[in-house]
């Protein structure tokens, strides 16, 4: 990766959620590295940004499906390889998605974004 010089320097804004670790520690890691190149890097959490409730349903949801009910949490977690944008479910909770991280965008004006999150892209 080459090192941006001071007039180089663009924004790169990085999508994460606090389900588990593995997301917050790819971001990061991506933010460290970034930032030691030369870049601005902006890490948000758009379920933080929809309120308390959706943040605490997302985290804690995992959690307690990851460790109760791990089955469960299986098949789940496979059905996202499927495109469920259609179902209406889904449509709901991208509008809302789609919205912060718009906004998110909008306030920032990244030159790129990462997302460690599939459910934060898609319904953008």
């Amino acid at each position: 990766m080459r090192k941006l010089n001071q007039d180089e320097k663009q924004k790169i804004l990085i999508l994460t959620a606090s389900t588990g670790h593995g997301h917050n520690a790819a971001a990061n890691s991506l933010k460290r590295e970034l930032e030691s190149n030369g870049y601005e890097v902006i890490k948000e959490e758009p379920f933080k940004e929809m309120g308390t409730s959706v943040d605490a349903f997302m985290a804690d949801g995992y959690k307690l499906l990851a460790t109760k009910m791990p089955k469960l949490y299986g098949t789940l977690y496979k059905l996202t390889n499927y495109d469920t944008k259609s179902t209406k479910v889904s449509r709901v909770f991208y509008k809302f998605v789609a919205k912060v991280v718009l906004e998110l965008c909008e306030e920032y004006r990244p030159a790129l974004i990462i997302s460690t999150h599939p459910l934060l892209v898609g319904g953008v």
